[in-house]
């Protein structure tokens, strides 16, 4: 499942595609969301001569409400993020959105990416620009249903004990009370 186009190199997107379909041929390829400069066609056209074309499912841009049904239908994302200054600046929400709906993610280590990831999951975090080893990391979690489980089930619990609004609003709070002096 791949569900944004925005912060992510068109090519090296077409190269994972094609690589985790040779290596799990039965892969369907769901993209969810809609770019903004005609990546959808790149990506079509990059299906068709990579050999993906009949694995890859077009959805575009859905309601935020339907959202959890396509993130259910997912067994791996990949989140190839460019690691530009830009990138390593902001905070990767799609990528806690997914880890929050339990799917496993294979994403390169680019700015926060690595903060997201539970300590023992950092073996699915990728050297940026390395295509082969994205592609490769999502076949294996493809290929191995146990694994997926127990990454599924450690990166979701991971993030929701240490990222959740509740949290950051007490520390916040805290922080606050102390600064006025009354805790």
């Amino acid at each position: 499942m791949l569900d944004r186009y925005q912060a992510i190199d068109q090519e090296k997107l077409h190269r994972i595609c094609a690589e985790v379909h040779r290596l799990v041929p039965a892969l369907r390829i769901l993209v969810v969301g809609q770019g903004r400069q005609g990546e959808e066609a790149l990506l079509l056209r990059a299906a068709r001569d990579g050999g993906f074309f009949s694995s890859l499912v077009m959805a575009g841009w859905v309601e935020p409400a339907q959202l959890p049904d396509y993130l259910a239908a997912a067994d791996v994302a990949f989140y190839p993020f460019s690691d530009t200054p830009v990138n390593r600046a902001k905070c990767p929400a799609k990528l806690t959105e997914l880890l929050r709906a339990g799917i496993p993610v294979v994403a390169d280590r680019v700015g926060q990416i690595p903060e997201y990831v539970a300590p023992d999951m950092q073996s699915l975090l990728c050297n940026p620009g390395d295509q082969h080893e994205m592609a490769a990391k999502c076949a294996d979690l493809l290929l191995d249903p146990d694994r997926r489980a127990q990454a599924s089930s450690t990166l979701r619990s991971f993030i929701l004990e240490n990222y959740s609004w509740h949290r950051y609003a007490e520390l916040l709070h805290e922080f606050y009370l102390r600064r006025m002096g009354r805790n």
